[in-house]
């Protein structure tokens, strides 16, 4: 794997982190005793989907490595 391969995927697991963060953003509020817990979940779900599109997008630039 050549050097801008393994940069362009470098970069793509740094597009993770702020995914992390609202997940993590999203648990803390889950615990306080107000939460809107309806609203917090649809919320988890679009994120947990962006995390999942995420993950596709990396899993197919390293697939495509393989395949070289």
């Amino acid at each position: 794997m050549d050097w801008k391969t393994t940069d362009a995927i470098e970069n793509e697991f740094f597009k993770l982190n702020p995914i992390m963060e609202r997940l993590h953003d999203i648990e803390v509020r889950m615990t306080h005793n107000n939460a809107d817990i309806g609203a917090l979940t649809k919320e988890l779900n679009r994120t947990l989907y962006k995390l999942e599109d995420q993950q596709g997008v990396i899993f197919n630039m390293i697939d495509q490595q393989r395949n070289k």
